[in-house]
């Protein structure tokens, strides 16, 4: 398993864009290749980032979804707002298999620190 998990944040890498537009306040997440079932709910947003970005705070948003071309738009109120959540998705995907890796091995604190996302 532990050669995997560098695998397995290389795949997400791959297969998920991350582009910063910071003259219009917007990051866009696209999927490349073929997703299986639904693409995404615009609502997920807020809680990838909290549960696997770290995010502590919830943050004034738009947030934009196209099936079409598996791609969302984040944009973002003020330029603070931008920072923190570009900041958020530099280390969003390793931070998801980092967490994954404890999960399997019965490291169930790792989730003890996460923000509640029933909102």
């Amino acid at each position: 398993m532990e050669g995997f998990l560098p695998i397995m944040k290389e795949k997400f890498k791959e297969k998920i864009e991350i582009k910063e537009d910071k003259q219009n306040l917007t990051i866009t997440l696209i999927v490349k290749g073929d997703i299986f079932g639904k693409f995404l709910y615009p609502d997920e947003i807020p809680i990838i980032l909290k549960l696997y970005g770290g995010l502590r705070e919830d943050i004034q948003m738009e947030i934009k979804a196209n099936e079409k071309e598996q791609k969302v738009d984040i944009i973002l109120e003020n330029e603070e707002d931008f920072k923190k959540i570009q900041s958020t998705m530099k280390n969003i995907w390793e931070n998801a298999v980092d967490m994954l890796a404890e999960l399997l091995k019965g490291n169930y604190e790792i989730i003890k620190d996460v923000p509640n996302i029933d909102n």
